[in-house]
């Protein structure tokens, strides 16, 4: 990663302060999203990210810095969380249907119940639909984090007892009763 040169003045008592800065994620902007998958962990950082102000974030806004992925939807339910030891600062989560140019909001936590200052959200998905993820922070604050990225199972149910097709014929539970051969 490329490091750029920073500097600070302080006035009064002359200061000189020399350092690094960490380039810009390539995921910092929409547009460079990172392909995430089911059942996935992904350690990331936004240090060195941009605020994300053009997009209207929803149950929390988009106050710091963040970074993206995209996620394809499975037609089941889509779990993910910064609930994880490498999360190291407060973190938020948004979730988004559609592209860049017309992303709409469908969720966003800041403070789980159950993580603390991480963050959880559960959204359901269509089938072959693009979902963008936004990890983002609280109050300007950026850092390390820990993405966990589960999805349900989807599978064929025409009876609704929770068991798919395939296995309660197999079992000799039912007979297939939508027609489809599985």
């Amino acid at each position: 990663m490329r490091r750029l040169p920073w500097y600070i003045a302080a006035s009064g008592a002359v200061a000189m302060l020399a350092g690094t800065t960490l380039a810009q994620p390539v995921n910092d902007l929409c547009s460079g999203a990172l392909p995430a998958d089911c059942n996935t962990v992904i350690f990331g950082s936004t240090v060195g990210a941009t605020t994300d102000s053009e997009f209207v974030g929803c149950d929390t806004g988009i106050s710091s810095p963040g970074v993206w992925y995209v996620i394809d939807g499975t037609g089941g339910s889509v779990i993910v969380d910064t609930c994880g030891s490498g999360t190291n600062y407060d973190s938020k989560l948004h979730a988004f249907h559609g592209d860049c140019s017309n992303a709409v909001c469908v969720r966003g936590n800041d403070d789980d119940p159950n993580c603390g200052v991480s963050s959880r959200i559960e959204f359901g998905t269509i089938a072959g639909d693009q979902y963008l993820l936004l990890v983002s922070g609280f109050g300007g604050q950026t850092g390390s984090f820990e993405l966990n990225i589960a999805c349900e199972a989807v599978f064929e149910d025409c009876n609704g007892n929770g068991v798919p097709d395939d296995e309660d014929i197999a079992n000799g539970t039912s007979t297939d009763c939508n027609g489809n051969d599985i």
